[in-house]
């Protein structure tokens, strides 16, 4: 029998700062990932990630409820063991999956520009966001047979992603409120 294992190791360390009406957090984590793939009771493949990851977090209060936030960080998502795993997955005849003992973890990178404002009974918020990732996890389709497509992990190269967003939130009445969410 073949099994997968993934032990992870984390640390923190953060700090928190106020100076006048600017509040900022700063962030290190330190991650370890080791995943072991073995077979009748023998090491196969043994995989270790680790890495050291920065936030960095500034908020200024504009007074009256209104405060622009800025964020800055890096992660690491690491595939699950259900992507790792090389058997085909025949469960469903048509759509079969096969897991990529090879796939690297994800490294992305995050900024968030924002705009908030809270009073009582509402709150809005606006922001800009933009990711970076390296090694995105993605899906490639294949003629497996037949009839038979052949779904199996890979890493993306590089990827982009931008946007913006708006919440909102408050009562209409004392028993009826609403929530709206754009991104």
């Amino acid at each position: 029998t073949a099994t997968l294992r993934l032990d992870q190791s984390a640390a923190y360390v953060e700090e928190a700062l106020i100076l006048s009406r600017w509040t900022v957090q700063t962030g290190l984590r330190w991650e370890e990932g080791r995943l072991v793939s073995t077979s009748q009771g023998a090491v196969i493949r043994e995989r270790l990630d680790q890495g050291l990851f920065p936030s960095l977090h500034l908020e200024r209060s504009l007074g009256t409820g209104a405060r622009l936030t800025a964020a800055v960080s890096r992660r690491m998502n690491r595939p699950d063991d259900g992507v790792l795993d090389p058997l085909v997955d025949t469960s469903n005849p048509a759509f079969q999956t096969r897991g990529n003992a090879l796939l690297k973890s994800e490294d992305q990178g995050s900024e968030d520009l924002g705009y908030a404002y809270d009073v009582k009974g509402f709150s809005a918020s606006f922001g800009l966001f933009a990711r970076q990732s390296r090694d995105a996890l993605s899906y490639r389709l294949s003629a497996a047979g037949p009839g038979i497509l052949l779904s199996q992990p890979i890493n993306l190269g590089h990827s982009a992603r931008y946007g913006v967003q708006f919440e909102a939130e408050g009562g209409l009445t004392s028993s009826l409120t609403y929530k709206l969410s754009f991104r």
